[in-house]
């Protein structure tokens, strides 16, 4: 497995100064409609990992890598297996980097305000767990479709996703009197963000194993040749 991880990995290596652009891109983007730092990088982060895990299946399927693979003495659930792995650790290194950069602007006052690099702090468990739920939908079509077939899909659930959010939150507003809004945006306001830190890593967890053993279960069952 450690072997398919790292084929992964290197196959990212010529595309990766193309993936920082477009990340940097996307932050600007989104900085012009939300000045919020954590919005504008846990949005982009999310493209840069979707993007991640997209390569390698396009890649896999350009150069028939998985008919290769599926060839040898291997078993198709540790194909998968090294998918969801790449990806988890890619996600995790991404958002140790935010942590520590968080912590130094809140320590040397730089970019942000302390509060403010430490609310964002706060707020990268959140977009871990984001980034855990939305890989676990999308790679289980993937393994059973496969790049070509699941392509459209995908971006339909990528774009859908970042459209209905906004959406759902007008609708929220314009279904519930503004004032009864107001008081449960406070209510949650005074619920203790400490337990999501833990809870939420551990629900996306779980989603995310769930969502390895339907991609197993999908991949055995797809024809390859």
């Amino acid at each position: 497995m450690w072997q398919l991880l790292v084929k992964d990995l290197i196959i990212q290596k010529n595309n990766f100064p193309q993936n920082i652009i477009v990340f940097v891109f996307m932050v600007i983007l989104f900085s012009l409609s939300s000045n919020t730092i954590g919005i504008m990088l846990g949005s982009a982060t999310f493209i840069f990992i979707y993007s991640f895990a997209m390569r390698t299946f396009y890649e896999d399927d350009k150069n028939n890598t998985l008919r290769l693979l599926v060839s040898l003495p291997l078993k198709k659930k540790t194909i998968v297996y090294a998918r969801y792995f790449a990806v988890l650790v890619v996600s995790l290194v991404i958002t140790l980097v935010f942590a520590l950069a968080a912590v130094a602007m809140k320590s040397y006052n730089i970019l942000l305000a302390p509060e403010e690099a430490l609310a964002f702090l706060y707020s990268l468990p959140f977009y871990l767990s984001l980034y855990m739920i939305l890989c676990a939908v999308f790679l289980p079509i993937n393994f059973k479709l496969g790049y070509i077939k699941a392509a459209s899909i995908n971006r339909f659930i990528f774009m859908g996703f970042f459209i209905a959010i906004p959406v759902m939150l007008n609708f929220l507003k314009n279904l519930i009197p503004f004032q009864r809004f107001q008081n449960i945006i406070s209510s949650l306001k005074n619920i203790p963000y400490s337990p999501f830190i833990i809870i939420l890593p551990i629900l996306s967890l779980i989603i995310y194993l769930v969502s390895m053993v339907i991609s197993v279960s999908f991949f055995r069952r797809r024809q390859i040749f």
